[in-house]
């Protein structure tokens, strides 16, 4: 082929790495045989190496596709800077100031660049150790300790602030955090450089971009996954780390889920789910942490994981599933026999967020004793053929087009994730309470405005809304709850226990112990409504 006809971003890429004097140039395009799953599969699977042991990584920021030059663009006239003459008496030397435009850098702040809306160069910007953006306006040089600017030779992105921002930030080597002067101001903020913590910032960020095959769903961070794996030593089951499985079976949709068509993954794992933006009526924030590393001591593990058992499309435990289940016991309650006399109040997207923890808080239940609920779906509807533990999947053979990595493919509507997710707390082995043979004739209901609670149609009036709720009395009879963590927080002046609990539902054809993810719950402990009742249950979730 000749030099003029290959793509003007390809022969921008050649020109820039003869300058810099390298050898060698891999483009994913080209480097991959298209069309062939077999070797997408194989080199999918080695994109943390490419890039990690990159010189540097060269990322057009702003380009839509290859037929775009990104050396031809002219530079603006506005970024040049002004010298202005600094006064002073302290030195002989002549002292400017100078003043220029803002500048933005890419990954610093919310950045709707073409490439940031794209799931597969999440992972090809954190493993490089060094990345140079070819920006609208100019080019920025990032690194893993900090970032300059074309106009602007002063590093950037070293602030206090930037700790909580930035996740490429010593990632490949989180150990030379301890280089950074705002642990050594404020030693807790070491926390934010653990890799158990930066994976679930990476998921905050991943679902807000946008794949052109949802099957790529796991393989598109895979090399952000093993390299996780080798600095945390812990092992990776569909995007859940078995270690900290308590943290990270606890994200939160806000009902902005739908099944795909075709499996993808477990309903416990975060990636089995399209996750929908309604534009205009979100109220809860896209993506939150139930406990910042401020919080970490004060969580402990409430269910003991038993069995993880992954079917894998192409041999890769990062890459694709065909089926997965998780097996799991711990304390256990139908939803009908909770007691609480407040009503429960029910999470979606377009209510404002209700918390037990005021820390987090940005309004605190109406009463003590409520009950907090989330479900993944706004709607649950009853599918004619429920998913088992061999999902339906695509065939091996399939004649598609893949979407490669870091592909100029057309990508569909984004699709923003709204998670919630509790970071890094500590473990602690679940204590057990006797289980309830009949919940009934233990704990009989006595008060009329427990059974309102209890009835599974619960209608709840915002102080601020106009908006009556209620959910699907069907849908709630046959939900469970199964208590997975427990944390301690203040509620006015006294301390208060809450459990946080997955939402199952049985499938069918799994007997008396098969069960999928509907959602998360909140549950207070008062007056024992957190343990009393409740009994120990072995369950498995698919």
């Amino acid at each position: 082929m000749a030099f003029e006809d290959i793509p003007a971003t390809f022969r921008d890429a050649i020109l820039v790495t003869r300058r810099l004097r390298c050898q060698y140039l891999w483009i994913d395009s080209l480097c991959i045989i298209q069309d062939s799953l077999e070797d997408w599969a194989r080199e999918s699977s080695q994109m943390q190496h490419y890039y990690k042991n990159s010189v540097l990584t060269i990322a057009t920021d702003h380009l839509t596709g290859d037929h775009e030059s990104f050396l031809e663009p002219p530079r603006p006239q506005y970024l040049t800077s002004v010298q202005v003459p600094f006064g002073t008496n302290v030195t002989v030397t002549p002292i400017y100031i100078y003043i220029r435009n803002r500048v933005h850098l890419p990954g610093y702040e919310n950045d709707s660049a073409p490439l940031n809306t794209r799931g597969w160069t999440l992972q090809e910007n954190l493993l490089s150790p060094r990345t140079l953006h070819y920006a609208e306006h100019q080019v920025v040089f990032e690194c893993q300790k900090y970032s300059v600017t074309e106009s602007d030779l002063s590093p950037r992105g070293t602030s206090d602030a930037d700790v909580f921002t930035t996740i490429k930030r010593f990632f490949l080597k989180p150990e030379c955090s301890r280089q950074d002067l705002s642990v050594s101001k404020y030693p807790t903020m070491a926390t934010y450089y653990d890799p158990i913590y930066r994976w679930y910032q990476i998921i905050l960020e991943y679902y807000k971009r946008s794949l052109t095959f949802e099957d790529d769903r796991f393989a598109a961070i895979s090399g952000l996954a093993r390299e996780i794996s080798q600095q945390s030593k812990m092992t990776y089951k569909a995007g859940i780390w078995v270690e900290d499985f308590h943290v990270g079976l606890l994200w939160n949709a806000s009902c902005r889920g739908s099944r795909p068509s075709k499996y993808r993954a477990p309903s416990w794992s975060w990636a089995s789910l399209d996750i929908n933006m309604h534009w205009g009526q979100n109220i809860n924030p896209l993506f939150e942490l139930y406990f910042g590393p401020k919080n970490q001591s004060a969580i402990y593990r409430e269910a003991d994981m038993l069995e993880v058992d992954l079917d894998l499309a192409d041999g890769d435990p990062y890459g694709r599933l065909l089926s997965g289940s998780l097996r799991l016991r711990g304390r256990w309650l139908p939803y009908r026999f909770w007691r609480g006399a407040t009503p429960t109040y029910f999470a979606t997207f377009w209510r404002k967020p209700m918390y037990h923890n005021i820390y987090r808080g940005l309004r605190t239940p109406d009463g003590r004793d409520q009950l907090i609920c989330s479900f993944d779906e706004e709607e649950e509807e009853e599918e004619e053929e429920e998913i088992g533990l061999l999902g339906e999947h695509e065939s091996e053979n399939e004649s598609e087009s893949r979407g490669l990595p870091g592909s100029s493919a057309a990508k569909p509507d984004m699709e923003t994730f709204g998670a919630s997710i509790c970071t890094h707390p500590q473990d602690h082995s679940a204590s057990k309470t006797p289980s309830s043979e009949n919940y009934e004739e233990q704990n009989p209901i006595s008060s009329s405005k427990s059974n309102d609670t209890c009835s599974s149609t619960s209608e709840i009036k915002d102080e601020d809304e106009e908006t009556l709720h209620s959910w699907d009395p069907a849908i709630l009879d046959e939900t469970s709850m199964l208590q997975i963590a427990s944390c301690t927080s203040s509620f006015g002046e006294r301390e208060l226990s809450i459990f946080y609990a997955l939402l199952l539902r049985p499938v069918v054809g799994q007997g008396d112990l098969g069960f999928r993810r509907v959602g998360i719950a909140e549950i207070p402990d008062v007056d024992g409504l957190g343990v009393n009742g409740w009994e120990s249950k072995e369950c498995t979730i698919v």
